[in-house]
């Protein structure tokens, strides 16, 4: 028995461990790419066109489609944009249909008077009497502390709704449902179960055409009848929501029904039963390729059979489950959606910043035509207006330059890490290449978030510098060590230091200097404090810049002489922006190179 209670803790720990890099993943059904993935494709395209009124369309499609899956936050973000670009573009009937949507959202969130706002808002911008009537009465319940005048408010809506055809609403029948919810929640909160349990049944029956939104509300329903111990009306919700998922085609939710109803079978002591389905839940989810269920599943059927001491059972499933692991992971196409869509969401992030620029530009080169133009009548005053402007101009275009240096480098960084996954890849290292994904998504998502940045506190550029060389480790582990030593007298919150400077160092003393070395190499990071000034020795015992030049294709050659050209425009281009000193060193030799970097003390920029 001792035996095999830890083979069986010796295989959870290896599901665990090897289904950590599974995370919470897009959703979808099958192979099709999710909703959100499609609308967040469609919105980059429209941004490297450039179309307003095509691209406040767009957001606001994005931001719906995260709205009935729950993605509030981010649903809020993009509702935003949307009712910018919407007023911006004189868009009434579209702009009053956004509003609306950013009250639910914000109602959903749990901002009462910004959502009371937003309603009243989406009332005074409509032509249509029944619109206006049915965001007043939102924004009247809202307001209403008393649950009997809230419920008797959102019948009123709902007849106002079911009564009219024209009422200006996207959906009739999703906001009826939505509505029913709303009279079941303030049900179960008056601990009216028998009302609440009527309310979201009619939301379920009302949302049928909307998947998204009938599988929330059944979902909901069958949770309070669980909760009020009515077991048998909660399977009949369940399996109804199997039916529908059979029927749609909707393998995950099929599975997680599955799961449910094993649980309330277990709850009910009906053990056999309960086993059967979580069986028929695994095989589907083994079958189909959907790891996350897979692993659900799995552990749902262990912790069954080990509190029934049923251990050889367990060990098997276990192993069934360990022997497709692999080929789960490397077919589950919803793993490859969350990586594009992360990237993806990146692209939109840069797009919009340049998009922004972009119109500052325009808008500096309008205001600069006036100038010219009026510049024939007030001549002397022009002239010293072109002066200081010619000032500010000269140093935002530095700022620009400065930005596109820093910019040049993520093309050369991202190809690199590539070819690291590539590699693993190549080597049949699946698990190695998901794992060195997911960190590279981290310090890339940092990458990004700083890219505008022409400073960090010295604490986020160490923090970028250790997630870098940690991914550099995960490939070369056996061709190098690396230690970073920050001296106790510097305050690391307090200095700043400039964006992603040391990185190109690091990389070429990794790339080009240690991975020529037949033995392990070291390569250490020295913050220093002297003479009042941050002092960065980059020190590595490779095989030194001379003798790695001699190794190298001209293609290579050219690449690392980019790099450093890049390294010295940036330089000369912060110390002239900022008026201040930085220089650097260089010394190498067969056993080693040493970079020598010498920044001031600032505290602001």
């Amino acid at each position: 028995m001792k035996v095999s209670h830890f083979i069986l803790l010796t295989l959870l720990i290896t599901v665990n461990k090897l289904n950590s890099q599974v995370n919470n993943s897009s959703d979808q059904r099958g192979n099709k790419k999710s909703t959100v993935y499609s609308k967040t494709s469609e919105l980059e395209w429209e941004l490297n066109n450039n179309n307003a009124e095509n691209l406040a369309q767009k957001y606001y499609e994005l931001s719906e489609v995260l709205y009935n899956e729950n993605n509030l936050i981010k649903a809020e973000d993009n509702i935003k944009k949307a009712i910018t670009l919407f007023e911006k573009n004189g868009s009434k009937k579209q702009l009053k249909q956004a509003l609306r949507l950013q009250a639910k959202i914000k109602e959903g969130l749990n901002k009462k008077q910004e959502a009371i706002a937003s309603y009243e808002s989406a009332s005074g911008k409509s032509d249509n009497s029944q619109y206006e009537d049915i965001n007043k009465l939102d924004a009247k319940r809202l307001k209403e502390n008393n649950y009997s005048k809230s419920n008797e408010l959102i019948k009123s809506k709902i007849k106002s709704i079911q009564n009219k055809n024209n009422t200006g609403i996207s959906s009739n029948e999703d906001e009826i449902a939505q509505s029913y919810k709303q009279l079941a929640i303030n049900n179960v909160e008056q601990k009216q179960t028998v009302d609440a349990i009527e309310n979201y049944s009619n939301a379920v029956q009302t949302s049928s055409n909307n998947t998204e939104l009938n599988k929330q509300l059944n979902n909901e329903l069958a949770e309070l009848l669980e909760k009020e111990k009515k077991y048998d009306k909660a399977l009949e919700v369940r399996n109804k929501a199997i039916t529908k998922a059979e029927k749609d085609g909707d393998e995950k939710n099929l599975i997680v029904q599955k799961q449910e109803i094993a649980k309330i079978l277990l709850t009910t002591n009906n053990k056999i039963e309960a086993e059967k389905v979580l069986l028929e839940a695994l095989n589907i989810a083994l079958q189909k390729n959907h790891s996350i269920e897979a692993k659900n599943s799995c552990l749902q059927l262990i912790e069954y059979y080990k509190q029934n001491k049923k251990f050889e059972q367990a060990i098997l499933i276990s192993e069934q489950y360990l022997n497709k692991l692999e080929y789960l992971i490397k077919n589950d196409s919803s793993l490859i959606d969350k990586s594009n869509l992360e990237i993806t969401d990146a692209k939109i992030k840069n797009l919009e910043k340049e998009k922004t620029l972009k119109d500052e530009l325009l808008a500096e080169k309008n205001a600069y035509n006036y100038i010219l133009i009026f510049s024939l009548f007030i001549a002397i005053i022009l002239s010293i207006v072109i002066i200081r402007y010619a000032v500010i101009v000269n140093k935002r275009n530095k700022k620009i330059s400065l930005q596109s240096l820093r910019r040049e480098m993520n093309p050369h960084f991202i190809f690199n890490s590539l070819n690291s996954v590539n590699q693993f890849i190549a080597q049949n290292n699946e698990l190695e290449a998901n794992k060195f994904l997911s960190s590279y998504s981290i310090l890339m998502r940092n990458v990004m978030d700083n890219s505008n940045k022409d400073f960090l506190t010295l604490s986020k550029e160490i923090e970028q510098i250790e997630k870098y060389l940690q991914l550099e480790h995960l490939r070369f582990k056996t061709q190098f060590e690396y230690h970073i030593n920050v001296s106790e007298t510097i305050d690391i919150e307090q200095f700043l230091i400039p964006n992603m400077l040391l990185q190109p160092h690091l990389e070429n003393a990794i790339w080009h200097g240690l991975r020529y070395k037949p033995e392990k190499g070291i390569l250490e990071i020295n913050f220093t404090e002297v003479n009042n000034q941050i002092e960065v020795l980059i020190t590595d015992d490779g095989i030194g810049i001379e003798k790695s030049k001699n190794l190298k294709t001209a293609n290579q050659k050219l690449h690392q002489s980019i790099g450093l050209k890049n390294i010295d425009e940036r330089i000369n281009l912060l110390n002239s922006l900022y008026n201040i000193n930085i220089n650097y060193h260089v010394n190498s030799s067969d056993k080693g190179t040493q970079i020598k970097f010498v920044f001031p003390k600032l505290n602001k920029v």
